[in-house]
């Protein structure tokens, strides 16, 4: 065998399939061996993984990006930086920039300037909006891994037709549950009537209206081919609702959730306040036991973050005022490590962890097996993690820009130690040691 580059010996490989103990040799970036131990391989660079366990890298399929625009709140740099820290290897990102992603000039854009930022690889989700139909086949064929409907606009009466353009030009579209602005009448009423607590900006986010969105947008595309992924399944109705179509035999559609829909609460927003605020919001300990059983069924196939990440200063305005706390927390930089733990719990296994966070997101958004999968010829992106060490969040510790999590002070068993990135170490020991930046578009297969 030819002289490898790097080789990655004595961890445990993981893949949704199950655990094998192997080698992994790279060779230009791509996984070009997968041996038995013991055959005495030759390479530039012996990784030793001894006790530990190698994944695939993950990948997150929801990820806003503050660059450009809103630089303030986070650059992509800390951005993919934080992505890295926290094993994550291809970030998929939300269009709702400033100015977003809606045309085929702006998407250049970012095109050109987050390569020269970022240390893991990235796609580019485009904004599908009533005014940008003309965009969309220009979009798609420049690289656009999925058409995002965001806007209250893009859901409304013109949804059906959005979702034909998008289809006709071969792309998939990602929704969320929305409520037809009744959330906004609420919070209108709550500030008229001078409210401006916690409990107030909870009420104006009744749970029920996510599974009012999702029951719309199932039952309007009823008998279409149209491709669609829910982002953010949060409700035990909206579980209930994606259940039932799926064992109806509907297949043209996806669901996420996040860990943070998988282990906090309303009443986390009551102890946390302003820092808390994200939509959807935290739900009912009912709701979260629905998620689960969505994870442990099948209903929920992928999991990713959501990461949105605001200024310190912006969220502390929410103390005076909770109407002036924008929504949105970082995420991107715990999430490998809040599920590692609850491997650690017992509540799902390490194979089942690789296929939510890794294998189906790479499947749904067509980049698999370039990425979500570690095989002969895939990209060489892993990362290595020890189950057995425990950590303590720091917010201070943080790589993400504004440095705070709702999960400061809590241990965590299970770690990223080394994350690389097609055959490159881009982070070691919690330690981003990636330079200069060398991350990709990824684009998906069509």
């Amino acid at each position: 065998m030819e002289r490898l580059d790097t080789l990655v010996t004595g961890g445990k490989v993981v893949s949704s399939q199950g655990i094998q103990e192997l080698e992994i040799g790279i060779k230009k970036g791509r996984v070009y061996s997968l041996t038995a131990p013991g055959l005495q391989l030759e390479a530039a660079r012996i990784i030793e993984a001894k006790g530990r366990f190698v994944l695939p890298g993950c990948v997150d399929a929801h990820v806003h990006t503050r660059d450009p625009g809103l630089t303030h709140k986070e650059d992509f740099a800390t951005l993919a930086r934080a992505a890295a820290a926290g094993g994550i290897t291809t970030i998929m990102c939300q269009p709702n920039t400033v100015p977003p992603i809606n045309n085929v000039q702006m998407f250049m854009q970012v095109l050109e300037d987050w390569p020269k930022k970022s240390v893991v690889d990235f796609a580019i989700q485009a904004m599908a909006e009533p005014g940008n139909m003309g965009e969309i086949k220009g979009l798609l064929d420049a690289g656009a891994i999925s058409m995002e409907f965001i806007g209250a606009e893009s859901t409304g009466p013109m949804l059906m037709e959005i979702l034909r353009v998008v289809h006709e030009n071969g792309g998939l579209a990602g929704l969320s549950g929305g409520d037809g602005g009744y959330s906004q009448f609420i919070k209108r009423r709550s500030q008229e009537a001078g409210r401006k607590d916690m409990s107030a900006w909870i009420s104006a986010w009744p749970g029920v209206h996510e599974a009012v969105g999702v029951a719309r947008v199932l039952l309007l595309t009823e008998g279409t081919p149209y491709r669609f992924h829910f982002h953010m399944i949060t409700t035990r109705k909206a579980v209930e609702l994606i259940r039932q179509a799926k064992n109806n035999g509907r297949n043209t559609f996806t669901a996420e959730t996040s860990p943070n829909y998988l282990l906090l609460t309303e009443e986390d927003h009551l102890r946390l306040g302003p820092f808390s605020t994200v939509l959807p919001r935290f739900k009912t300990q009912d709701d979260v036991d629905a998620v689960w059983e969505g994870i442990f069924d099948g209903t929920i196939d992928l999991i990713d973050t959501d990461h949105a990440p605001h200024a310190r200063e912006e969220k502390e305005a929410g103390h005076q005022d909770i109407w002036k706390a924008p929504t949105g927390i970082p995420e991107i930089e715990l999430s490998l490590r809040l599920m590692l733990n609850e491997v650690n719990r017992n509540r799902l296994s390490l194979p089942r962890l690789v296929e939510l966070m890794v294998e189906a997101p790479a499947r749904e958004y067509g980049i698999y097996p370039q990425k979500g999968v570690l095989e002969i010829g895939s990209d060489a992106d892993m990362v290595i993690v020890e189950m057995e060490r425990e950590k303590a969040v720091e917010n201070g510790e943080l790589i993400t820009a504004p440095k705070y999590s709702p999960f400061h002070g809590v241990s965590l068993k299970g770690l990223p130690v080394m994350t690389l990135l097609r055959g490159q170490v881009i982070m070691e020991d919690g330690k981003v040691t990636a330079s200069p930046p060398r991350g990709n578009i990824v684009r998906p297969r069509r």
